[in-house]
């Protein structure tokens, strides 16, 4: 046999990385053909094309069976391995670099990836025609198999799932204890069995092309649990001979014994593959004019009084951005502004934003088009009808726009140019009724799926609107979350505390809980949006046409805005601001600054309506804990026994307790403590580890408690003197409260502001001071005894 230099070189290379990397090769086992291996995982291909997954230690975790293809009008078709044309090589992606178990069939590769120091796998598919003809595919299921790690008779935990609005429209992440029917979600689905104490996650990285679908299935028979993922192509996909269909990525975790964890490493890791980089100039933190009690009646006067009105009281306090929503337009489908609405057009609107210093967003639909618009009247061959499951949502009297036609893909581009360019706006709030796109039929280009068609339209978007500007998007999250800065996460927000069904207008309990069963994808998909929070006006009940007794309490109210602000996302108002009264703008004064890192709901897989979030916050001298703790029973009050050691703190270490809506120091807890929160409403806190020197509990600036805020804060304990330093705003009152632990005596102090108290009453160190008009940073210095 004729041995060549390059052949000998990729021997050499294959020994030199082999033995460079003995953690990553296993040595087979009788019967077994082939295998790789990390710290965590062994997979092995046994000699009859069968595949298992198990733990480094022997623990059998599942059985990875080989593909199934469903071609139009045919059964299912399962594909098999050959053992003996598979074959290990290493892998780098933008996640790692590992080593690929390469299954090899007649018609494709499956390939499995171990990651040394990681604790997830990736698989992916390529399935390639091979025969002379044309094959429809319907669908992939690249892997499929027995769940060996889940028990159906001893199951004890719970299943999260990420909704399923692809296939039903509904997308509120379903939350339950019970594994006894078909579990199907879209994208991914988590499963904590607190039994074990291990997590199960079971997800897709890429959403390109398919409607990516994640299963679980009890086998009552064998008494075993199955797993599914499957990728459906709507519509099907037309191979030619030698053409390749590759499967989105698939990405699998075990065994982690904090599924907040896993659920937070499975979120960073779709940015990370998909190279999702935020660059977050503004966030539209503002009035949206929908939600009001405006609605459609959107003018000239009313956006300029309710601009003016936020120049003066709200937009040094981060509200700067003003919003406006739909009504603006001419008519159906026209997107240019309504002469008599607007008289002096859109851009003398935006220039008097933009004096204020503040940004202006748009809100358009455009991929809906009503069958008596001119749009639809000029170009009808620019349009596709609805299917069945469209009508049902958006009627028979619109279509939808087909943006696979050149012509229309540019059209869209120009009005989003148009928006940003001529017009001057800082982006849009929002692109509305995206997801319409895959509930189109008979698409001219049949070579993308509907997934596709929806990407190219945000694609149309992006390009025509800039880059540099705020593009909020909308569901599915996944998809959006490619091309959008912002995303809605669910349905429009009602004045109301819960509302009676979730497929309908959400209320503040539905709203927040949706975020939290979702925290993990934010901010690596975009800013979360929630939509508006309310604050009990009468124009805005009757807008909505809410009865007396579904109104908003006031500690409904404070708990809605204090869950919007630790959702790290978007903050925007549903009534009008002039309406506000002065307990109202005291409550959005102290809602901003956003940390745009959301809270953790570290409770989400012991209560479906998870009540304790929390918010870590480290800046060097000065960090803490922001705790809220919710209770969304409108009728009784909640005990709430919390955890330290829950909320990634030293159990055994002293905090102190600082409580910011009460505007008191509480105590000092270790280990657990106990919290009674009336119904319907929350308690936010900081907790600050306790040390022998004073230290920063609380700024009653806002819900951040003054973290954001110090720029320097240290303590000489040889001159015994506290230096301190802050960023403020002008003409705002401000109590800054420290803790001593050892209670020293006040021998002096100075502050860089006239008319400043300090003083202290056992241990509590408390701050007072006015900033006056110009001043945008205070130094204090107290010297004790």
């Amino acid at each position: 046999m004729k041995v060549t230099s390059k052949y000998c070189c990729v021997v050499i290379f294959l020994l030199i990385y082999y033995f460079n990397h003995a953690t990553i090769f296993a040595v087979s086992s009788r019967g077994t053909a082939s295998s790789i291996t990390t710290e965590l995982y062994q997979v092995f291909l046994k000699k009859n094309g069968e595949v298992e997954l198990c733990f480094a230690d022997g623990r059998k975790i599942a059985s990875l069976n080989a593909p199934i293809l469903k071609y139009v009008n045919e059964d299912e078709r399962s594909l098999k391995i050959s053992a003996f044309d598979s074959y290990r090589e290493p892998v780098r992606n933008n996640l790692s670099e590992g080593i690929g178990l390469y299954l090899r069939g007649k018609d494709f590769t499956s390939i499995v990836c171990l990651y040394p120091g990681n604790s997830f796998i990736t698989v992916n598919l390529i399935y390639t025609n091979n025969t002379k003809k044309i094959q429809n595919v319907e669908k992939v299921i690249p892997l499929s198999g027995t769940l060996d790690l889940l028990s159906p008779e001893l199951f004890n935990g719970v299943i999260l799932d990420n909704g399923n609005v692809l296939e039903t429209m509904v997308d509120f992440p379903q939350w339950s204890k019970e594994l006894n029917s078909n579990r199907r979600s879209c994208w991914n689905l988590t499963v904590y069995d607190s039994t074990r104490g291990e997590t199960i996650l079971l997800g897709y990285l890429e959403f390109w092309n398919s409607y990516p679908i994640v299963e679980l299935k009890k086998d009552n028979k064998n008494k075993k649990v199955l797993y599914r993922f499957e990728c459906i192509y709507d519509p099907p996909r037309q191979l030619n001979p030698g053409e390749s269909i590759i499967t989105e990525t698939i990405y699998l975790s075990f065994g982690d014994r904090k599924p907040i964890q896993a659920l937070m490493r499975y979120g960073s890791s779709i940015a990370k593959f998909n190279k999702l980089r935020k660059n977050y100039k503004f966030v539209p933190h503002g009035w949206d004019s929908w939600s009001t009690s405006v609605g459609r009646d959107i003018n000239e006067a009313i956006v300029l009084e309710e601009l003016e009105f936020i120049d003066k009281n709200l937009k040094k306090y981060g509200w700067t951005n003003f919003a406006i929503d739909a009504g603006w337009e001419r008519g159906p489908a026209d997107w240019e502004p309504h002469p008599e609405k607007f008289p002096k057009g859109l851009k003398f609107i935006v220039d008097e934003i933009h004096k204020r210093g503040m940004t202006a967003c748009l809100w358009v639909d455009l991929f809906t088009v009503p069958l008596n618009s001119n749009l639809a009247k000029e170009h009808p061959d620019w349009l596709v009808m609805p299917n069945a499951k469209g009508k049902l949502l958006i009627g028979d009297d619109k279509r939808i726009l087909d943006v696979t036609i050149p012509e229309a893909y540019e059209y869209v581009k120009k009005i989003c140019a148009k928006i940003s360019k001529e017009w001057g706006f800082d982006g849009l709030v929002e692109a509305d009724f995206v997801y319409h796109l895959l509930l189109g039929e008979n698409y001219k280009n049949t070579n993308l799926t509907k997934v596709g068609v929806m990407c190219r339209g945000l694609q149309a978007i992006v390009e025509g609107l800039g880059e540099d500007k705020f593009l909020m998007s909308m569901v599915p999250l996944q998809i959006s979350g490619k091309f959008a800065d912002g995303l809605r996460i669910g349905f429009d927000n009602k004045p109301v505390w819960k509302s009676p069904i979730i497929s309908g207008n959400f209320g503040c309990v539905e709203s927040l809980t949706n975020f939290a069963r979702r925290f993990y994808l934010f901010p690596f998909l975009g800013l979360p949006d929630q939509d508006c929070v309310f604050f009990g006006k009468e124009e805005t009940y009757k807008r909505w046409k809410i009865p007396n007794d579904k109104k908003l309490t006031r500690s409904q109210i404070i708990a809605w805005a204090t869950g919007t602000a630790l959702t790290g996302g978007v903050f925007k108002i549903g009534d009008r601001f002039t309406m506000l009264n002065s307990e109202d703008i005291e409550i959005l004064r102290k809602c901003l600054p956003r940390h745009l890192q959301p809270a953790i709901p570290v409770d989400l897989f012991e209560n479906p309506y998870p009540q304790v979030w929390c918010l870590p916050i480290d800046r060097g001298d000065i960090n803490g804990t922001i705790l809220g703790v919710f209770n969304w029973d409108e009728n009784a009050e909640s005990n709430v026994l919390v955890s330290l050691e829950n909320l990634g703190l030293d159990s055994e270490k002293f905090y102190a307790l600082y409580d910011f809506w009460n505007d008191k120091f509480v105590g000092i807890v270790r280990n657990s403590f106990n919290i009674s929160i009336p119904p319907a409403s929350v308690s936010l806190f900081n907790l600050s580890l306790v040390k022998d020197e004073p230290i920063f509990l609380s700024s009653n600036h806002h819900y951040t408690m003054g973290m954001l805020d110090v720029t320097k804060f240290s303590y000489n304990p040889s001159s015994k003197e506290l230096e301190g330093k802050m960023k403020v705003i002008e003409n705002t009152q401000y109590k800054v409260t420290l803790y001593d632990v050892n209670k020293r005596s006040i021998k002096s102090s100075i502050l860089s502001v006239p008319n400043g108290i300090v003083s202290q009453e056992n241990g509590v160190i408390t701050i007072q001071f006015y900033s006056p008009e110009g001043v945008n940073e205070v130094e204090w210095k107290i010297n004790f005894e």
